[in-house]
């Protein structure tokens, strides 16, 4: 399904996004700081993921933000401590 079709969605292909928390998928945590880009958008809404090239996951929107600037510069998630400092500056 084109991405296009699901205009409730704040995500495109190529995006690039860091999880929000570590994700639990069939009793298993997913989690890493790595950037991963949006590859397509699933006909009920759910984001498919890929890191470095390799399809990860399929997440729920809510559980993938967009990278900011600092991190697409560090090319990886930051801290929840270093958030928290770059919002203090």
């Amino acid at each position: 399904q084109a991405i296009q079709d699901n205009a409730n969605n704040d995500f495109l292909q190529g995006d690039t996004v860091v999880l929000i928390a570590p994700v639990t998928l069939v009793n298993r945590v997913f989690d890493t700081g790595d950037l991963l880009s949006v590859e397509y958008i699933t006909s009920l809404g759910g984001i498919g993921v890929t890191t470095n090239g390799v399809i990860v996951v399929v997440v729920d929107p809510t559980e993938v933000r967009h990278a900011t600037t600092l991190e697409l510069k560090l090319k990886r998630r930051l801290s929840l401590t270093e958030q928290s400092l770059g919002e203090v500056s």
